[in-house]
């Protein structure tokens, strides 16, 4: 996340970039006077805002189709907002392999908005337990090219665990093209080449995964043919085995708006990755 400073004028003003679009937020200053208006479209400058002091605010959305939108009416002041600079999980394109009945009954399921991984003793199913789910994740293209300088990257993901004692490890894929197509089963995945280098996470009971995954990235742009329209892919596993009667899977929600990876260049700044089909 970063967080731009945009200077107000007379004229209407809204981010095309916001973190959250209906839950802005920003920190107004100067002694100028400020004003606000949420609006679907670029408001009349005839429009009347409502006055909106100098401080820090999360303002929220009266419709989801509105925009904040702010000026300046007489002498000067700036907005800081928080600014959407992460690459979004393609939700056209990602998925879950599952392997279950000994072996029996095994698959892939996608594109999906909500991801379980880990393994499953108590659902009941046609087949036998333990099942186990190990999950595909693939950006939008990043916008990184391969000579960028990366300072670090974290990747966000909102979750809900079902118990907080277990280890996802995560590898990038070493393509630098989709895989999604090809997908069709659990040895389709299993079988792709990961990263050498992988992050490590426990479950727990925050609202959201975060790691660090800087070292995965860093080798992901010297994959062969690797290039800003290159889409940053992971496979994502529990590490550990299934529990007696227990469902020990937990859910990443790839469509909420937060779910991204943000990489931070070493001269400031991130790449600027493609639109694709993010979370709205």
């Amino acid at each position: 996340m970063a967080f731009p400073t945009q200077s107000l004028t007379s004229t209407w003003w809204t981010a095309t970039d916001w973190i959250d679009p209906d839950l802005p937020f920003i920190a107004i200053t100067g002694t100028g006077s400020v004003e606000f208006i949420w609006s679907a479209a670029v408001p009349a400058a005839a429009a009347t805002g409502i006055s909106i002091a100098a401080g820090v605010y999360q303002l929220g959305s009266p419709m989801t189709s509105q925009r904040l939108y702010l000026r300046c009416t007489s002498g000067t002041a700036s907005v800081q907002y928080a600014q959407d600079v992460g690459a979004r999980l393609d939700i056209d394109a990602c998925g879950s392999a599952y392997y279950g009945d000994g072996g029996s009954d095994t698959g892939f399921e996608g594109p999906l908005l909500q991801l379980q991984i880990g393994h499953d003793d108590a659902t009941v199913r046609t087949g036998a337990n333990p099942y186990e789910e190990i999950a595909y994740l693939s950006t939008v293209a990043a916008g990184l090219a391969s000579g960028d300088s990366v300072a670090n990257a974290w990747l966000v993901i909102p979750w809900i665990c079902r118990r907080a004692d277990r280890t996802l490890r995560i590898y990038g894929l070493e393509y630098s093209s989709s895989q999604f197509s090809g997908l069709t089963d659990w040895s389709d995945l299993t079988g792709k080449t990961k990263t050498a280098a992988y992050s490590e996470v426990t479950t727990s009971g925050e609202g959201y995964l975060r790691v660090e995954v800087t070292s995965i990235i860093t080798e992901l742009q010297g994959v062969s043919g690797w290039a800003t329209t290159s889409p940053i892919q992971l496979y994502v596993e529990d590490t550990g085995s299934a529990v007696t009667d227990v469902d020990a899977r937990c859910e990443l929600m790839i469509s909420f708006r937060h779910a991204r990876l943000t990489i931070i260049l070493t001269g400031g700044g991130s790449p600027t990755p493609g639109a694709g089909i993010g979370g709205p």
